[in-house]
């Protein structure tokens, strides 16, 4: 019976603290922004969540922080010459047939969790950071980052439309 107490103790503490389905219940906050070119997808909170997306679905307990930011399609020629005018992030619906072709995703996770997806078949336990971009094969990606004074860490990421010069 000692055996257990652990894990039973923090799926109770998780339970107490927080719930919720893709971002969406006690104890967590999602913020989905979209710009003229990309979208932003983030999540954070201390509990149980379950995520339901198909790129990253699994069960997490404890404290969890992640960010998804995926590409809008432009024309290449856009691309090419100089890096497009930064554009504000406002309030949208996230979309997520927009990740189907490139993403950035960013997960800091405190607990236990349990990751069933595409890319992942896993068990973590303790602490687990992870940077990952991801472009699906025939595909590519551009990524701007603005290192200036108005605008620090501002990411921008494209995939240039199939055929477009």
């Amino acid at each position: 019976m000692n055996k257990l107490h652990s894990p039973v103790i923090l799926l109770l503490a998780g339970l107490l603290s927080g719930c919720a389905i893709n971002g969406v219940g006690i104890g967590f906050s999602l913020d989905e922004t979209q710009n003229l070119y990309s979208q932003r997808r983030s999540i954070k909170g201390f509990g149980v969540h379950l995520d339901t997306s198909a790129s990253h679905g699994g069960l997490t307990i404890g404290a969890l922080s992640t960010e998804l930011i995926c590409p809008k399609a432009q024309p290449s020629h856009h691309l090419l010459t100089q890096a497009p005018a930064a554009s504000p992030w406002q309030v949208a619906a996230f979309q997520p047939e927009i990740c189907q072709k490139a993403q950035i995703s960013h997960r800091s996770l405190y607990g236990l969790a349990l990751d069933i997806n595409p890319y992942a078949l896993r068990l973590v336990v303790g602490l687990n950071q992870q940077h990952l971009i991801r472009v699906k094969p025939g595909e590519s990606l551009t990524l701007w980052y603005d290192n200036k004074k108005t605008n620090p860490g501002e990411i921008r990421l494209y995939t240039p439309l199939t055929g477009v010069i």
